[in-house]
């Protein structure tokens, strides 16, 4: 994981957690101000939830009655941005600490809080990014179910999935291992050797000693030679005994 944090966006608390909300679960029919948002929400815990986010805002609302037990809150928003933009980017330390505490109440895992869920690749990379910035060792599971017929079990009826699933997995496990892609499969994955054009392997530095890299949806950190890291780390140690 890597320590970040950005000169912060204009938004105090509760802004943000109801940003994370509406982001979720809100919606807009009119594409100029002022923008009317619609949440459609089944789960009781979510509706007391985005009542107090609102009233937290000074936010005024009314609650139009859905289908099948849902309740569609409809109030006047300031924007209707809907994902995750660059400028997220710049949040500071603790406002990223805000938006890990409230994914979890509507997009994430709520029981185990190791989970996030969207079907935006671009949110999912930065969720990601906040929970790295956190201390968390974050990888992005993509499950393609485009095409598949889904049920839904309170009314019977079928739909087509016409979306891709990005799934964020937090932990706090330090140790990996290189493991197979099938789970019925326990042999080791196969490290392919690499030829250069030329013959020669060349090797690099940074100011820092390390760098911060992505492969396959997975951040790791990894230093300009694992020699000086270990040798400075066995030196140290006859130090102290000597």
């Amino acid at each position: 994981t890597f320590d970040y944090e950005g000169k912060g966006l204009p938004y105090n608390e509760w802004e943000i957690r109801l940003k994370v909300a509406i982001k979720a679960d809100g919606s807009f029919k009119n594409k100029y101000k002022p923008f009317d948002c619609y949440i459609n929400i089944k789960e009781k815990r979510k509706k007391e939830r985005l009542e107090w986010l609102l009233n937290n805002n000074n936010i005024k609302y009314e609650i139009l009655d859905g289908v099948e037990g849902y309740s569609v809150y409809k109030f006047t928003y300031l924007d209707n941005e809907k994902t995750y933009t660059k400028e997220w980017y710049n949040c500071t330390k603790e406002q990223y600490k805000i938006i890990y505490d409230e994914i979890f109440y509507w997009d994430g895992d709520f029981k185990y809080k190791d989970r996030f869920f969207t079907t935006i690749k671009s949110d999912a990379d930065f969720i990601q990014f906040v929970g790295t910035s956190l201390g968390y060792r974050c990888s992005i599971q993509i499950k393609d179910r485009t095409g598949q017929i889904n049920k839904i079990k309170s009314n019977n009826k079928s739909y087509i999935r016409k979306s891709i699933d990005y799934v964020v997995n937090f932990t706090k496990r330090t140790l990996i291992s290189l493991c197979s892609d099938s789970r019925e499969d326990h042999t080791k994955t196969p490290i392919t050797k690499y030829k250069t054009l030329d013959g020669y392997k060349y090797c690099f530095t940074v100011p820092s000693g390390m760098l911060v890299l992505r492969r396959n949806n997975c951040i790791f950190i990894t230093g300009n030679c694992g020699k000086t890291a270990s040798t400075k780390a066995l030196l140290d140690m006859l130090d102290e005994y000597n």
